[in-house]
């Protein structure tokens, strides 16, 4: 019996040293992320979002070309109005070109293209940072004494939302800002 208690501890305090000195009896490689994949949290993967209204995003970590997860909730998110991409316009996959987004410092003066930073719509979930929730303004904020130049009717205009993790890895999506008087955009 006296030998059997001993085996027992002899094993257990092996244990605890393998787990205490790194684990590497548990341990599952690196942590690494290659790449941020970004997803709407809705009913559809289409980016699309009513001006003054809201959507909610979600970043996933991944590594490897079988795209595996990371465990990761840290992220830093980005956004910004973009000119000259294009976006999912319905579920086969159709694109449409943004609308391009002008401004100028006169009414009539050259209107030239305009990408304020959208970061302040961005509203972080304070328990998971991959998740967010995206509000564009209702109009187009501008600077005191500059004029929007006209909006394309057929095409909403569009923001890039960015995220990164700490390690450097980023992921994007773009996300069609429809507008509400005509939401076939």
């Amino acid at each position: 019996m006296r030998r059997i208690v001993l085996s027992l501890a002899v094993a257990a305090s092996a244990v605890l040293a393998a787990c205490s000195s790194g684990g590497q009896v548990l341990s599952t490689g690196g942590t690494g992320v290659d790449r941020v994949l970004i997803t709407t949290g809705g009913q559809s993967d289409i980016a699309r979002v009513l001006a003054g209204s809201a959507i909610p995003l979600s970043a996933q970590a991944l590594r490897g070309s079988q795209n595996g997860i990371v465990t990761n909730n840290k992220f830093t998110w980005h956004a910004a109005i973009v000119n000259d991409a294009s976006y999912t316009a319905n579920t086969d996959g159709g694109q449409k070109p943004c609308a391009a987004v002008t401004s100028a410092t006169a009414a009539a003066g050259p209107f030239t293209p305009y990408a304020p930073d959208y970061s302040i719509y961005v509203a972080i979930d304070p328990t998971n940072e991959s998740n967010i929730i995206f509000q564009p303004p209702l109009s187009i904020p501008l600077p005191a004494g500059s004029f929007l130049g006209p909006l394309s009717a057929a095409s909403a205009y569009c923001a890039i939302v960015t995220a990164a993790t700490p390690g450097g890895a980023v992921g994007s999506t773009i996300v069609a800002i429809v507008n509400p008087q005509i939401p076939q955009q």
